[in-house]
Parts: C-alpha cells; sequence; structure tokens
C-alpha cells in the first residue's frame, strides 16, 4: 500500500494512525476468519447494508459452523 505525500502535520499524523491501525488490524485478524462487506456504500446504516451483511453473517454461519 502506497500512501500519498503528505502536505501538513495533521495528514502526517492522519497516515500514521491509518498505518498503525491497519498493522493492529492485520495482528488481531491473523489465521482467522474476517467478514468484509461485498458492496461497499457510503450509508453504512441503510437498510440494504444490513440485509447485505446479515445474508453475508448468514452464508459464513452456514458454512462454518454446524446449526442446530
Amino acid at each position: 500500500m502506497k500512501l500519498p505525500t503528505p502536505k501538513n502535520g495533521a495528514e502526517i499524523l492522519l497516515y500514521s494512525f491509518f498505518l498503525r491501525k491497519k498493522k493492529l488490524f492485520d495482528i488481531i485478524t491473523k489465521e482467522k476468519d474476517v467478514l468484509t462487506p461485498l458492496k461497499l456504500t457510503s450509508l453504512s446504516l441503510s437498510g440494504a447494508s444490513y440485509n447485505n451483511a446479515k445474508k453475508m453473517a448468514q452464508s459464513w454461519i452456514n458454512k462454518n459452523l454446524e446449526v442446530i
């Protein structure tokens, strides 16, 4: 991943925070399944986003867990 050259101190802090967050996410999720949305939307609280996430979670549960 290549980040653009920062123009000021605020961008330096923003990019360093992003890289630290990404590294922490990689450490936490190492050797684990991660559910990510199929379609990225700007409206994360919309009904369509909820339904897509619910379908994704249900398919993961059906594939990886024994449903009683």
